[in-house]
């Protein structure tokens, strides 16, 4: 069950990255500015998905791993996450390596 709470990471980063426009800063007052634009998005967003009913997201995540022999591996996987508020949740977890997952949420029960 330590998927979970890294997919729930990997969903608010991603939102977060997609809510949040790139701009070139160079001074401490463009900062602010976009600081201020940056959590007026964000608090946009929240707001958009705390009355949504209905919502699917997918994720495409990877990590690298440093071996002791110093080769990098690299892993992954995309998770696609549908939410059916206000109780139900599906996530199909697919890992680079072929091996599926899926979890299941009813508002009672979860299910792996």
């Amino acid at each position: 069950m330590k998927i979970l709470p890294r997919l729930v990471l990997a969903l608010l980063l991603v939102s977060v990255s997609l809510a949040i426009p790139l701009q070139s800063l160079s001074d401490e007052e463009k900062v602010e500015d976009a600081n201020a634009d940056n959590v007026a998005a964000f608090q946009k967003m929240l707001d958009f998905v705390g009355v949504t009913k209905k919502l699917s997201v997918t994720v495409d995540s990877n990590h690298d791993a440093l071996q002791e022999s110093g080769q990098m591996l690299e892993f992954g996987l995309v998770s696609e996450w549908h939410i059916k508020r206000p109780d139900k949740v599906r996530v199909n977890i697919k890992y680079w390596d072929g091996n599926e997952r899926d979890f299941y949420f009813d508002g009672t029960t979860i299910t792996l």
